[in-house]
């Protein structure tokens, strides 16, 4: 169902993505890849602005203009460090194109979206046995800390032998 879904994906969102500037979804994607782990972190494209009259550059690439200017929405504080390295982020963006399709940077200061949160792994259970096991094997730790963290361990040692 997934690999059905990932087919139609890039053609659902084509229109979407070109209507804030993005010709591929790719830079959205590849945004840690292309800007760094780091500076990902505290950013994250918005938009790519086009000059007016610069709808391609001629080439037969579809989709390949030029000359834009990338909006950057940045964490408050990192606007300042981020305006220093603007040069440096276009020379990323420009290679991972592979030609002069952003020629400068806007930064905007706000809130990123919060990432999605991990959904907590299940503790695997063990059978009545296997628990009582592993609970007299701990009886000799003292700290309750690592007792805690060795039951953790122990459970999913055991609950792969199985």
């Amino acid at each position: 169902m997934a690999d059905r879904l990932a087919r139609f994906l890039p053609d659902a969102t084509r229109k979407s993505m070109e209507r804030y500037g993005f010709a591929y979804a790719g830079m959205l994607m590849q945004w840690p890849a292309i800007a760094g782990a780091d500076l990902a972190r505290v950013s994250l494209p918005e938009r790519i602005i086009w000059p007016r009259g610069a709808d391609h550059d001629g080439s037969e690439r579809r989709g390949r203009r030029s000359g834009g200017t990338l909006v950057i929405r940045v964490n408050g504080p990192m606007a300042v460090e981020i305006q220093h390295m603007t040069p440096d982020i276009i020379d990323r963006i420009n290679s991972f194109y592979g030609y002069l399709a952003v020629a400068s940077v806007k930064i905007v200061q706000g809130p990123l979206p919060r990432p999605p949160s991990k959904p907590k792994r299940r503790l695997p259970t063990l059978d009545a046995k296997a628990a009582r096991g592993l609970q007299r094997r701990l009886e000799a730790v003292t700290s309750d800390e690592l007792r805690n963290a060795l039951a953790r361990l122990g459970r999913g040692v055991l609950a792969r032998r199985r």
